[in-house]
């Protein structure tokens, strides 16, 4: 599929959505390819819905780019990226045990600074399994 191909596609959707009373969205699998049809159609001020996308695990290179960059929100509330949405296979929504949770430890309180103060947020510490991969004080 082309950039604009994409584009087209979303803006059918975005308003058969809205023609069935749904105003806002989120895209569980957002890939590279969607995410810059999102941004340019927002960017033309042609994006009717509000989008809260969730980028893809397995494109790493996404993954990266959010790690180094951090949450990507538009003033205008349209568009928002600042989750990475894993998909597994197995049992969904228990915790066990012996079961650890991938998390990171963050410099403020996301619930509780301006979209612009989200951009300067800090990664301060990563934890993979339930252990310790990343530090910054290290």
């Amino acid at each position: 599929m082309t950039p604009a191909q994409c584009e087209r596609a979303l803006k059918r959707a975005i308003d058969e959505c809205i023609k069935n009373g749904l105003t806002s969205l989120h895209e569980t699998r957002t890939t590279a390819l969607v995410l810059d049809a999102l941004r340019s159609l927002a960017d033309k001020s042609e994006l009717k819905s509000r989008i809260y996308a969730m980028v893809d695990l397995p494109d790493k290179s996404l993954v990266a780019y959010f790690i180094r960059n951090g949450p990507e929100i538009r003033d205008d509330r349209m568009r928002c990226v600042r989750c990475v949405k894993v998909f597994v296979d197995g049992a969904l929504g228990s915790r066990g045990g012996l079961m650890l949770a991938d998390f990171i430890v963050i410099s403020d309180d996301v619930r509780t600074v301006t979209a612009k103060q989200l951009l300067s947020i800090k990664v301060l510490q990563t934890y993979v399994g339930g252990r310790l991969v990343y530090d910054s004080q290290l």
